[in-house]
């Protein structure tokens, strides 16, 4: 990747002509048909890099939290409707006395607009409070409100109006319409209707908490999955550091001595320098084809330039042949991997071995003196590519020196490497690294994603439940004579909380056959931009089903087991 500063008025869209004009008057044919340069905004360039997987997050997590703000809305649309019976003769007792219906209307509006903005005013505060926790959780500072632009502090008014209306236009609309004589009587006219409405909203509720909660498993499966599968070399244990810069025949030598006497610590199983760390970060690419075929059959290869201990340091196998042995020797070999020998055409690795293969624009032949088994040199966002080993002393350039440390404390390990660093090299800083640590951020952004999406589903399994909470509260404040009558006629308090569980199963097993698929589609589209990903499987799903039946069952058996012990004489008596 290279970086251009533009002049002021210039976007990035306008260099694709001149470009194209500079590689067509500065490359050849081949490199040209091989070679397309992308000018992009800086600002646009992590969203879209590993096919925007990061642009792709914010899309998700907003209509998530659009998600969980509509679930708690619909739990305050709920309870609403739910609290109506309790308010209708207040509806009746104003309409007796001339309140017309706009005036109601606009009365239960408003209350809903002032419990959203007195939320609003909460959440500010939980901003405040939480926001050093979440910016620990997904390992990045979020900004405070000081940094939003000035038209910013429109949306607040929006979403506080656009709560208000959602929440509360629907019970507004449904009480004011109520007839005075049935409002007085305490009694809702068309109940049927809202039963289904209210039901409705509630499986909107549990597909949404469903959705978020089967994404959390997959996407906490495949980031373990990227951590814990086999890269093809070691990582644990192993340590790199830069060093100081000496490109030139003579600094390579004496970077050879230096690494010699670091291998010779007790500390230390193996060290290599080279111009690559298994990072991903390679020095290039090149073409490289068979000399029998002209050049436009070559292959692109990434290039890593290293010594002949680097196999040993990342224990890297070789399938066939054999590595670099640090002589003048290795000038005439090149050491490819699976991936090259496929791509070129060779049947098996040991098929390759002694072939002869040419680098675009090089003249010498070289010769294939070993062929490594793949590896993971990039992240698990692509496929394995073509790989090409090159002798440091082919170019005398270096970055880096590699550690392998021997099984042990690991602390004094590193002490002893320290002290040992500032005796070979005490101008230079020993600014280490551990290998897992740099490969971890190969996957910040899914490991952001995977606390993401643990907090979205806590919140969003609180608000469900909450909102189950509220609705059997409320059914058990209006059903209490029911019941009353149900037990004097022998039904037993195991009946009782049945009767509650069978309401909410069918909204369930609903919800469930919704949200499976939904999210199936979802997750299995999100897997698909990577070229090695799990296999959902039946368990993220049917586990997330039992489990929310069971917490379910849990909050009702816990809000009716009060009514099942309370005297039925109690529940029968009238005002």
């Amino acid at each position: 990747m290279g970086y251009v500063l533009l002049k002021p008025g210039v976007t990035a869209a306008q260099l694709k002509v001149p470009l194209k004009t500079l590689l067509k008057e500065n490359t050849s044919p081949d490199v040209q048909r091989s070679l397309e340069v992308v000018p992009m905004a800086l600002k646009n360039a992590y969203l879209t890099m590993y096919k925007g997987i990061a642009g792709k997050m914010i899309v998700v997590f907003s209509l998530i939290a659009l998600f969980i703000l509509l679930m708690a809305i619909i739990n305050f649309v709920n309870i609403s409707i739910g609290n109506s019976l309790t308010r209708l003769k207040e509806i009746g007792v104003r309409k007796a006395m001339g309140g017309r219906r706009r005036q109601l209307i606009f009365q239960f509006i408003t209350e809903s607009i002032l419990v959203a903005a007195f939320s609003f005013l909460l959440a500010l505060g939980l901003f405040f409070l939480l926001r050093p926790y979440f910016s620990l959780m997904i390992g990045k500072e979020i900004a405070g409100l000081s940094s939003l632009p000035t038209w910013f502090a429109v949306l607040p008014v929006l979403v506080i109006g656009t709560t208000g209306l959602l929440a509360g236009i629907y019970p507004a609309f449904v009480l004011s319409a109520q007839p005075s004589v049935t409002a007085l009587k305490g009694k809702l006219r068309n109940i049927k209707e809202k039963l289904l409405f209210r039901r409705s909203l509630v499986t909107v509720q549990f597909v949404t908490a469903i959705v978020v909660f089967v994404a959390a498993i997959v996407i906490d499966k495949q980031v373990s999955y990227f951590f814990n599968s086999d890269l093809g070399f070691t990582k644990d244990k192993v340590v790199t550091v830069p060093v100081p810069r000496d490109w030139t025949p003579a600094g390579v030598a004496h970077m050879k001595l230096m690494r010699d006497e670091f291998r010779a610590m007790p500390e230390v199983k193996e060290a290599a320098f080279a111009y690559e760390i298994m990072d991903g970060a390679n020095s290039g690419s090149a073409m490289i084809y068979r000399p029998e075929n002209d050049s436009s059959t070559a292959i692109a290869a990434a290039r890593l330039s290293t010594d002949e201990y680097f196999l040993k340091t990342y224990n890297i196998k070789l399938n066939a042949g054999a590595f670099y042995e640090g002589n003048a020797g290795d000038s005439a070999k090149i050491v490819i991997n699976e991936a090259a020998v496929k791509a070129l055409g060779w049947k098996s690795a040991a098929a390759a071995i002694n072939q002869p293969l040419r680098l675009y624009n090089f003249n010498q032949v070289l010769y294939v003196s070993g062929v490594t088994r793949d590896f993971h040199f990039g992240s698990l966002h692509d496929a394995i590519t073509p790989v090409y080993f090159q002798p440091v002393e082919a170019q005398n350039i270096y970055r880096f020196i590699s550690f392998q440390l021997r099984p042990g404390n690991t602390t004094a390990q590193m002490a002893a490497l320290q002290r040992k660093w500032q005796t070979v090299f005490p101008d230079t800083p020993f600014d280490f690294r551990f290998l897992d640590d740099s490969l971890a951020q190969l996957y910040e952004t899914e490991t952001q994603m995977q606390r993401a999406a643990k907090a979205a589903t806590v919140v969003a399994l609180m608000i469900v439940l909450l909102g189950v909470l509220g609705i059997v509260t409320l059914s058990i404040t209006k059903r209490g004579k029911e019941m009353g009558i149900r037990k004097v006629l022998g039904a037993s308090g195991l009946n009782i909380t049945l009767l509650f569980i069978k309401e909410f199963s069918g909204i369930i097993i609903v919800s469930n056959l919704i949200a499976w698929p939904l999210s199936w589609y979802l997750l299995q589209h999100w897997l698909m931009d990577y070229a090695y990903s799990i296999h959902m499987g039946a368990f993220p799903f049917v586990g997330v089903g039992v489990l929310m039946t069971v917490l379910v069952a849990a909050v009702i058996i816990v809000m009716t087991r009060r009514l099942a012990a309370t005297d039925p004489v109690r529940s029968l008596r009238t005002e």
